[in-house]
């Protein structure tokens, strides 16, 4: 026979699944109803915690005004006064009583509370109040009335303090019954302290009290300090520091005095009462009268007797503590009185042994008793204390104990409420939950019934698929965790470690692929796995060796290729500038172009390293898009020309704004971009265009070269690709710049997308974030002015560490033209000697030097203190090694080969500056737009900005800054004027270009009232004259010059032949610059129009376009506009790529400066 455990292991997995549920459900639903019971138990004593302390501060607010009431009535009986205040504090308390009745009565947790008797005694009590009143209110029972009222008020209160206990025994939550015991001591000392204050005040006031007022009055101060120790022991820390604080320290200082004088008073009244005995019948009075009239020594003996009893009893009184000076004067009649009676005492016994009469010796020894019994009924009377004061002082205190009792009970309704909000919710939580974990349970169970029977067909076809297809991404879906289960999650498990090998290794796989190597394969595995993981882990760790020894060879070459590049770029740009010689010229730019080839090659190959180490950063600046486009297409212009293409560059949306990202390395990706459309195209055109679309900036580069295939297109971002090997041996080029372009453009949020079709071109775009700044486009950063308004030299002694000949001569010839000093060393410890005795303003370190090289040099000097500026000058420009040089305390980087922008910048940053200088304008007739009267008023805002010019050269003086504001309106309403008289010319004349006048007018006023402040500082009088500067440099000499034409006739043939209006103009051009630069001008004209004669006959544009530019600056300058504007027409006509109209124009050029030039300098 089967035992039941064996029968039950023979059920079904359905049966026993079921019954293993059924069990732990009805365990459940019986844990959780107890729990709802028991939760139900404590939100209903929760609710009566509430309704407790709701019935206790409505139970105080009646006692409350019931000893209020009692006080007014005693203060009534007393004086008959305060009448209306008694009759409104009756008002009150009627009020409370009856709203405290309705609740009592209707209440359904009253009947909880409360017996039903209490109640019922309670208004049984207080139907009697009427008649208190009532004898209140007649004058015949004073005393009987002021006894009657003190006695109901007080049983009164007595009664509600009792309701208030019995409300106390109801909380059963241990913090809350703590506090509401405290709550009820502190009550009950309230009531006591009201109930002594009204005795004591009689007292005081009447000097009078019976033996049971006395009593009650110890009995009074007793219970109050029962109750005060049953309130320190249930009451919080914070309560009873509170009451030891304020209360305590009250009862210390006041209270004690009066209680210890009324003692003090109950111990003399004692001694007087014996006093009176002794004096009084049968006493010492008495026993003399007695021995007048008898004469017998029993009498004298009784007398003596009572005399030293009186006289130790006045003894004593005196030794009492308070005694005034009034009392001690009573004492003093009394004992005068009782002297005089011992004194006559002789008198006596003289008397009567003469044998005088009774009344003869009474008569020679009667005293006169009044003085003494006076002085006794006084010294009855006499408290020594004002009542009132007494009155105040309790009254301050029962109210500090009110307002203390006032904050327990809120805090105790509060918390209540608090609990029974917790409660509350922790019991409709637990409540809904039931249901829904049955629901919810029952559901499960279903589910997990039918889904069992499909698990194990479910597992079967799992195992069937990987078997049969090889894929393992297919997971068992495990219902139960019974044998099927252990088996499903078996299977998982193990193609889970299975696809996380797989999965793991192309990660690593395709991380060494990108150059990164940090990731390794870390899935748990045994056996044959753990092998293959340990492979794969070290050949990364060999690739990655291999990588940093590249890495270290990439740096090695970077610094031993940029070193003589440097000398070579340097040293053409320098011979450039130098010879004039145009065939000399064209050699030496050929090897400038070829130094620059090799080192955009280098910065390609860094940039690629630093890519592919995660160390390449971009920034986040404001920039002008359409400066930027700009500037690549004029960088770009002549490799254009000479490729005989055409660029267009087009922005579609207007910026008013700069908007913000990483300007350079954006104009790198646009560069290369372009440069690979100029290689690969062989006719047509080449179009930028910049537009935005929704939250992105695209740029677009559309070329019509020879395209890409498909599978060209796919590998074109990578590395070293380029279509074939046959393009790299036609266009060169190493493979590097659209990988380098696609990693920069995935730095700053972005990407690349080509879409070409072989024969037809191709369509390059680059996709960014669109980010605006709040900086206008034509805004003025206030850190600074331009450089064509500074001073271009810089001032300075600078130290040069540098061990390469042909490098020391380049960088002395590039400083001392910039106007500095230079001292050169070649090796770091000469440069730390040097540095340690002579002052220099900043030190340029080459960081590879023999004996010392600049790393530990730099150490060596910040070490010793020498805070110099020390600016790295080094061919290392990899990331690593410019933290190296940071960490030993360089202040700047200057790369190799010098760029001398980034040099010029950083000399500024590096070497302290006097404030820069901005020249005066001088009007020069060449000013002239054609319009008398715009040109009387251009002059007019040169005195205002000149003006201003003068302020800013004393820029830190606070009178010039005062100045300035003063000139501000007077300028900005010229101004407005002449904006207004400018736009209605130019509508006579009907100026194609007026409406982009008004928006210039309307910026520039804007800007300018920008200004109007109550202060101005430093830097916003830079930024000011800044403006101004560029207004009248850009706006007035550029744009107010286009529509000069407009207004100017036409000249006739005769005129246009006749002698150029540079000669009649050369008079005024002798006014302005002296004989000596003129002769200076006239030389240079010379040498530029035979550099034109020979670059016309040689078709070099790129040298007429050269010459026309610097003559177009220089005449203008030296009084001659009309050659200035022929030299412009030339330039122009170069960079839009007219060449037909080149060689015309040319000789225009080269007629007109024949023309200009005096006979003894033409030699013609």
């Amino acid at each position: 026979m089967k035992s039941p455990l064996q029968l039950f292991n023979d059920r079904t997995i359905q049966f026993k699944l079921g019954f293993v549920l059924l069990i732990p459900l009805m365990l459940l639903v019986y844990v959780t109803m107890e729990y709802l019971l028991l939760e139900r138990d404590r939100q209903l004593q929760a609710e009566l915690n509430v309704a407790t302390f709701q019935f206790i501060v409505k139970l105080d607010h009646a006692a409350h005004n019931l000893a209020l009431e009692r006080r007014l009535s005693a203060g009534f009986i007393a004086s008959r006064g305060q009448q209306q205040q008694l009759e409104l504090q009756r008002k009150k308390t009627n009020q409370q009583l009856s709203e405290l009745y309705q609740d009592l009565e209707q209440g359904e947790k009253s009947k909880v509370i409360f017996e039903h008797h209490e109640v019922v005694e309670f208004k049984l009590l207080l139907q009697k109040l009427d008649d208190i009143r009532a004898q209140i209110d007649r004058e015949e029972r004073g005393e009987q009335a002021l006894h009657n009222s003190f006695q109901f008020f007080s049983k009164a209160n007595a009664r509600l303090l009792y309701l208030i206990q019995e409300s106390v025994s109801n909380v059963s939550q241990l913090g809350l019954a703590k506090q509401s015991r405290a709550l009820y001591a502190l009550l009950g000392i309230k009531e006591r302290a009201g109930q002594e204050r009204g005795r004591l005040n009689s007292f005081f006031s009447s000097g009078k009290v019976s033996i049971n007022a006395s009593i009650e009055i110890n009995h009074y101060i007793h219970d109050q300090q029962v109750k005060l120790e049953e309130f320190f022991h249930h009451a919080t820390t914070e309560h009873a520091k509170h009451y030891r604080d304020h209360i305590a320290l009250m009862e210390e200082e006041s209270l004690r005095s009066y209680r210890e004088l009324f003692l003090s008073r109950m111990e003399k009244q004692e001694k007087l009462e014996k006093l009176r005995g002794l004096l009084g019948f049968g006493g010492m009075i008495h026993n003399f009268k007695n021995y007048v009239i008898r004469g017998s020594d029993g009498s004298r003996q009784k007398f003596e007797q009572n005399y030293s009893q009186v006289v130790k009893l006045l003894m004593q009184y005196r030794a009492l503590k308070g005694m005034s000076a009034e009392e001690l004067r009573l004492l003093d009649i009394v004992e005068q009185n009782v002297n005089a009676y011992h004194k006559n005492l002789q008198l006596i016994s003289n008397g009567l042994a003469n044998n005088l009469s009774i009344a003869e010796v009474d008569r020679k020894v009667k005293v006169d008793d009044a003085p003494a019994l006076k002085a006794l009924n006084q010294l009855s009377l006499l408290t020594g204390v004002d009542a009132t004061v007494w009155f105040d002082l309790s009254s301050a205190r029962i109210q500090q104990i009110e307002q203390l009792a006032d904050k327990i009970s809120a805090e105790l309704l509060f918390t209540s409420r608090v609990n029974q909000t917790e409660i509350t919710e922790r019991f409709n939580f637990y409540k809904n939950g039931l249901l829904l974990v049955l629901l919810l349970t029952i559901v499960l169970a279903l589910y997990v019934w039918k889904q069992f029977s499909k698990s194990i067909g479910h597992t079967l076809g799992v195992i069937y698929h990987a078997k049969e297809s090889g894929d393992i991404s297919s997971r068992v879906t495990v219902f139960n965790q019974d044998e099927i289960g252990a088996i499903g999650s078996a299977i998982n498990e193990m193609f889970n470690t299975y696809q996380r090998l797989i999965h793991e290794a192309i990660a690593v796989l395709d991380s060494v692929a990108g150059g990164r190597f940090e990731q390794r394969i870390s899935t748990e595995c045994r056996g044959d796995l753990q092998d293959l993981k340990q492979g794969v882990n070290k050949a990364v760790d060999r690739i990655k060796q291999s990588t940093e020894a590249k890495d270290e060879f990439l740096a090695s070459m970077s610094h031993e290729l940029r070193t003589p590049l440097a000398a070579i770029i340097g040293n053409s740009e320098y011979l450039l500038e130098q010879d004039t010689d145009s065939t000399r010229q064209k050699v030496l730019y050929d090897i400038e172009s070829a130094g620059r080839s090799q080192l955009a090659l280098v910065n390609d190959i860094l940039d690629m390293s630093k890519i592919e180490s995660g160390k390449f950063s971009v920034e986040n600046i404001p920039y002008d898009l359409s400066q930027l486009l700009n500037e690549i297409k004029s960088m770009l212009s002549i490799r254009v020309r000479d490729a005989g293409l055409e660029l267009l560059v087009e922005q579609k949306n207007s910026e008013a704004h700069k908007l913000v990202g990483d300007r350079q390395r954006i104009g790198q990706i646009l560069i290369n971009l372009l440069s690979n459309a100029i290689k690969f195209t062989d006719t047509g055109s080449i179009t930028l265009t910049a537009q935005v679309d929704a939250d992105h900036l695209l740029f677009e580069v559309k070329d019509s070269g020879i395209g890409m295939a498909p599978a060209v297109q796919e590998r074109l971002f990578q590395r070293f690709e380029q279509a074939d090997g046959s393009i790299s041996r036609r266009f060169g080029g190493s493979g590097l710049g659209l990988y380098i372009s696609l990693n920069l453009a995935e730095l700053m949020g972005g990407t690349i997308t080509v879409s070409s079709q072989e024969g037809v071109g191709s369509v390059f775009k680059l996709i960014l974030p669109y980010l605006q700044s709040d900086q206008l486009v034509d805004s003025v950063d206030p850190s600074g002015l331009s450089e064509s308004l500074l001073d271009e030299n810089i001032s300075g002694n600078v130290l040069v560490a540098e061990d390469t000949p042909e490098l020391q001569m380049l960088e002395r010839r590039i400083l001392e033209s910039m106007g500095l000093t230079v001292t050169i060393v070649e090796n770091g410890k000469e440069a730390v000697d040097l540095a340690t005795s002579h002052p220099f303003d900043l030190i340029l370190m080459d960081m590879q030097m023999p004996v010392m090289d600049g790393i530990e040099a730099t150490q060596t000097l910040r070490e010793q203190n020498n805070q110099t500026p020390i600016v790295a000058l080094t061919a290392n420009v990899m990331q690593k090694h410019r933290e190296k040089f940071e960490q030993a305390g360089c202040t700047g980087f200057l790369g190799k080969p010098i760029d001398k922008a980034e040099l010029r910048k950083i000399l500024r940053e590096q070497i302290q500056q006097d404030q820069p200088q901005i020249k005066r304008i001088v009007w020069r007739k060449e000013y002239s737009v054609g319009s008398a009267l715009m040109d009387q008023q251009h002059q007019v805002l040169i005195g205002y900005i000149n003006q201003m010019i003068d302020c800013y050269a004393d820029i830190g003086s606070l009178s010039s800054q005062q100045r300035i504001l003063k000139i501000l309106p007077e300028f900005h309403q010229y101004v407005a004027t002449h904006f207004k008289d400018e736009e209605m010319l130019l509508s006579e004349i009907g100026y194609p270009d007026l409406g982009a006048h008004l928006v210039v007018h309307e910026r520039y006023g804007d800007r300018v009232a920008s200004y109007y402040q109550s202060t101005m500082d430093e830097a916003q009088v830079r930024s000011l004259v800044q403006l101004l500067m560029n207004w009248w440099n850009q706006h007035v000499l550029v744009e107010d010059m286009a529509y000069k034409e407009y207004l100017n006739e036409p000249k006739s043939l005769e005129e246009a032949t006749s002698t150029p209006p540079s000669v009649s103009l050369s008079g005024q051009a002798e006014e302005e610059v002296d004989d000596e630069l003129m002769m200076i001008f006239f030389d240079s004209a010379t040498k530029n129009r035979d550099k034109l004669i020979a670059a016309l006959s040689n078709k070099d544009w790129r040298e007429v376009r050269s010459v026309a530019h610097s003559v177009k600056g220089s005449a203008v300058s030296f009084g001659y506009p009309e050659l200035s504007k022929i030299a412009e027409t030339v330039q122009t006509a170069i960079d839009e790529e007219n060449m037909e109209q080149v060689p015309v124009l040319v000789m225009d050029l080269i007629i007109e400066m024949g023309a200009v030039l005096p006979a003894a300098v033409d030699g013609s």
